[in-house]
Order: structure tokens, then sequence, then C-alpha cells
């Protein structure tokens, strides 16, 4: 199991994207597209998993 580390984010917001930055990096963690109607959003800094069927 992943431990969880708490860290300090920039998260930068555009209408319906998201991009999570830890500060102590300034790596790119995960950039997620919010789709008002679904219930989730995917990271499209990964690639598609099982869930839902992605496009």
């Amino acid at each position: 199991m992943k431990r969880l580390i708490a860290r300090e984010i920039l998260a930068l917001t555009a209408e319906h994207t998201v991009t999570v930055i830890p500060l102590d990096t300034g790596e790119i963690l995960a950039t997620d597209t919010i789709d008002p109607t679904r219930t989730y959003c995917r990271n499209t800094q990964k690639e598609p998993g099982r869930w839902p069927s992605s496009p």
C-alpha cells in the first residue's frame, strides 16, 4: 500500500480542467478534465484504466 504524505500543492483551474502541481517539485502531478455530465473525472497525466469506459 502506498503511504500518503501531506504536500502543499497549487491547483490551477480553468473552465473544466484542474491541474495539480506540488510546490516542492513544480512537476505536474495530475491534470483532470471535469465533465459535469458524469460523476467522475479522469487524470489525463495517466493512461486510461478500466474505470469507466475510457475514451
